[in-house]
Formats: C-alpha cells, sequence, structure tokens
C-alpha cells in the first residue's frame, strides 16, 4: 500500500520516495464508448443520427479552430455522457504543432482510409 501523504511525495513499501507525482483527473461518462450504444442500438434512424453527427462536426470543427489533429477518432474514442452528449476522448496520438506537416500515419490501422495505408 502506498501512502499518499500531504508532504509533496509518495512512499512506497519498501521505504523508496517517489517526488515527481502526476495526477490525471477524469471525468465520470454516464453511458459508456459511442461503439457500444451502436451496437446495442443497432439502427437508430435519421434523427438520432443527424444529433449525434452534429455534435461530432461541432467536435471536428473545435479540433480544427485550435489546430489540433486527433488522429485515432473512432466509435470507440467517443463516449456518450448522461443527457447523450458526445465526448472524444484519448488524445494519445493527437497533435497540435505543425499539423499541416504531418506525414506519418497513427491509430488503428483497420480504421485507416486505403489511401493511408498506401
Amino acid at each position: 500500500m502506498y501512502d499518499y501523504g500531504t508532504t509533496g511525495f509518495i512512499t512506497k513499501p519498501n521505504g523508496k520516495k517517489i517526488t515527481k507525482i502526476v495526477y490525471i483527473i477524469i471525468e465520470y461518462v454516464e453511458n459508456g464508448l459511442l461503439f457500444e450504444l451502436c451496437q446495442s442500438a443497432g439502427s437508430m434512424g435519421e434523427v438520432a443520427g443527424r444529433y449525434f453527427m452534429e455534435q461530432l462536426k461541432d467536435v471536428l470543427v473545435l479540433l480544427d479552430e485550435k489546430g489540433v489533429a486527433h488522429r485515432d477518432l473512432k466509435l470507440e474514442k467517443i463516449m456518450v455522457g448522461e443527457k447523450l452528449q458526445l465526448k472524444t476522448a484519448d488524445f494519445g496520438f493527437a497533435s497540435y504543432k505543425n499539423i499541416s506537416r504531418l506525414n506519418s500515419y497513427r491509430g488503428t490501422k483497420t480504421y485507416m482510409a486505403p489511401e493511408i495505408k498506401e
């Protein structure tokens, strides 16, 4: 068991002190992944599809305005909140510097467009 005291470091069971601590705070999202919703719901219909696509468009516009390329956006990286609002997650492959010069591919190969694979 780790000792998470208020001293600014963590003491491991073997007595070693860890001074460089990074805390990750995440938001709880009630309804899981969009991928799971699509699997369980099946066909959504045009109204529901438009509702989600509008939100995805807004996310992509915002990322573009901020100069961010997600580079691995797929249903498994989009979460559904309490009021069916979409939340984009996992920016592990994201880039925000010189995105117009990106020439390497990242992400899940099975989701990549054929021209990128070539």
